[in-house]
């Protein structure tokens, strides 16, 4: 397992000084964010695909293949993020459900089933104002689309924690419930109040946030969760991220080391278990 940051000129600075340890950053698919990542570490692309808006008439597989072959890219990743714009709002679960998995099988079609993984969403007063759909709350529908499909799964903690904030949901039950026997990535920032005034994800950690990881790293440890390839902190990078979560050093430089501990610690927990 390796674990990745989001690239941000503060975190390359951090690297540099040799004040943090990363194996890899975690970039938008964007070229002048991509050619600096890459000039210090192994660098991948997390893509903007979303599964249930009528995006994926406009994917671009050429696009998707280039980086898949310049850079560390392992996985085509997509979001699972029904609409209304793309679907009836009183749309049933069985009817939603293949329209979502063809999405989905067109990515495995072209990538193979080994390199798609699929992500949970945050749902929350923000997305819910956006039309999203409240089935993506469903952890069935993760398990749904991966036995037809194949895929694998992306698992996000805070997206989880939103989840379980807004629907009153208990989260060590609710995060369980995910495919987490397919998982090959795994996502973790901290929630808290963004430069808007709106709760959200991409924020420093918090002592809960860490109790939260705490469960996730125990699930890893045990065996009951499959460990993931990649374990990214999606905190701090460019563009309207930086702008409504902030990148800041000093956070960067505090909390990079205490997550590159904990991988640490899990991949020798699982050579341990071999």
């Amino acid at each position: 397992m390796q674990f990745a940051i989001n690239w941000s000129s503060e975190a390359s600075e951090l690297l540099e000084a040799r004040t943090i340890q990363v194996d890899m950053f975690k970039c938008p698919d964007w070229d002048d964010v991509v050619s600096p990542a890459q000039a210090q570490l192994p660098s991948y692309v997390h893509f903007p695909l979303q599964i249930g808006t009528q995006q994926h008439l406009t994917w671009d597989f050429d696009d998707i293949e280039k980086w898949l072959n310049n850079t560390a890219t392992r996985f085509v990743n997509c979001h699972i993020t029904p609409k209304i714009e793309a679907h009836p709002a009183d749309i049933s679960y069985d009817a939603l459900i293949p329209e979502l998995s063809t999405q989905v099988q067109r990515l495995v079609d072209a990538f193979g089933a080994e390199r798609v993984i699929i992500e949970n969403c945050p749902y929350f007063a923000g997305n819910v104002e956006k039309g999203y759909l409240r089935h993506s709350t469903n952890p069935q529908l993760f398990h749904d689309i991966i036995a037809e499909t194949k895929c694998g799964f992306l698992l996000d903690m805070s997206h989880q924690v939103l989840v379980c904030d807004y629907l009153g949901w208990s989260f060590e039950e609710a995060i369980s419930a995910l495919p987490t026997a397919h998982i090959r990535e795994f996502h973790v920032t901290g929630i808290g109040t963004r430069l808007t005034g709106v709760i959200g994800d991409h924020m420093p950690m918090t002592e809960r946030d860490w109790a939260h990881l705490d469960f996730c790293v125990a699930q890893f440890e045990s065996g009951k969760w499959q460990l993931p390839e990649v374990f990214a902190f999606e905190y701090g990078g460019i563009g309207m991220l930086r702008d409504l979560c902030g990148s800041d050093r000093d956070v960067i430089a505090e909390q990079v080391p205490r997550f590159y501990e904990i991988v640490q610690g899990l991949n020798h927990s699982v050579t341990m278990l071999q």
